[in-house]
């Protein structure tokens, strides 16, 4: 079960315009820096499926403020050698920079253990992708979201920090309507399903600037715990 618990920490889906060490996104205490990232996703971008969705701007749009406010996602996940157990989340998005980019904070629990999370998601024009990075446990995961508007499927790929050898995953999301996601993902390790969680995402308010600095805090306050604890 240790080896699943890594797994499911680097596999996390998700401050400010800090430009100094406060900053996760920049710090230099932070493990996977900024250049291997850059170079890793750039290694990695040719194979991206070829079925990537020219998106217009209003639908690049529609999915980035559909994802602000407020959200809950319960569920349950299960692996073959463990009993099952019930996974929860909230999170709070706003925009960064207007019909471009958007920032969110969250909490995750599952397993018995709570971690909060930051992230930020652009839109990539020259792959055609949303581009999520998330700030976890000290890691930063750079993942990317191809988007199909026809199906309302969001089919997310792993880039960044790369999965231990033999492992894969499969993650899609399927939007059900303006306040519903569902979000299923199976962990395979060689070929075979080790991991699998069900869960349903639901909108449950509108920005809130004040919740999402709540939560900013108290990741920023566990950040600098762990940085203390090493």
């Amino acid at each position: 079960m240790n080896r699943l618990t890594g797994i499911m920490l680097l596999l996390v889906s998700g401050c400010g315009s800090q430009e100094n060490a406060g900053d996760p996104f920049t710090s230099e205490k932070a493990p996977f820096q900024e250049e291997t990232i850059k170079t890793t996703v750039a290694g990695q971008a040719a194979a991206l499926p070829d079925e990537t969705i020219a998106l217009t701007d209003e639908q690049i749009y529609e999915l980035l403020e559909r994802r602000t406010g407020q959200w809950k996602v319960e569920g349950t996940g299960s692996s073959p050698d463990a009993a099952s157990f019930e996974a929860m989340g909230i999170s709070v998005a706003r925009w960064k920079e207007k019909g471009r980019s958007i920032e969110m904070v969250g909490i995750n629990s599952r397993q018995g253990k709570t971690t909060y999370f930051l992230g930020t998601v652009t839109f990539d024009s020259g792959l055609g992708v949303f581009v999520q990075r998330t700030v976890i446990n000290e890691m930063t995961i750079v993942s990317h979201r191809r988007w199909n508007p026809n199906t309302r499927t969001l089919v997310i790929t792993r880039i960044a920090p790369p999965l231990p050898s033999g492992v894969k995953f499969d993650f899609q999301a399927q939007l059900i309507d303006e306040q519903t996601t569902a979000l299923q993902f199976k962990v395979f390790e060689n070929d075979t399903e080790v991991f699998s969680e069900s869960s349903t995402g639901e909108k449950i308010g509108p920005i809130d600037d004040a919740r999402f600095e709540a939560l900013l805090s108290s990741f920023q306050k566990q950040q600098e715990s762990m940085i203390r604890d090493r």
